[in-house]
């Protein structure tokens, strides 16, 4: 996890404050919404073996996960009639209790 430090400065009504905020960049700070895919997974055939990408999101709120491997549960395939025909398939992760 990557973080920059920035300084604000905030004029009051008795003194001048600099404040130091830690701004975590990319999705490590960015939480799931409602609905919204946590994971998305490309999955490419190379026989005999799958090639499997994958990219994160968002992070899943408290007591909840986002799925690791486009087999395991809370994992939708997206179906799209102009995907390419090189056997790639799409698949998005969504945020679960683990408990089913």
């Amino acid at each position: 996890m990557t973080s920059d430090k920035k300084f604000q400065q905030r004029f009051t009504a008795n003194a001048l404050r600099t404040r130091s905020t830690t701004y975590i960049s990319g999705h490590d700070g960015m939480r799931c919404r409602r609905k919204e895919p946590c994971r998305l997974f490309t999955v490419r055939k190379r026989f005999p073996v799958e090639e499997v990408t994958t990219s994160t999101l968002c992070r899943c709120p408290p007591k909840t996960s986002c799925p690791a491997h486009h087999t395991e549960p809370y994992v939708l395939a997206d179906f799209d009639a102009n995907r390419p025909r090189d056997g790639t398939r799409t698949y998005s992760g969504f945020c679960g209790t683990s408990e089913l």
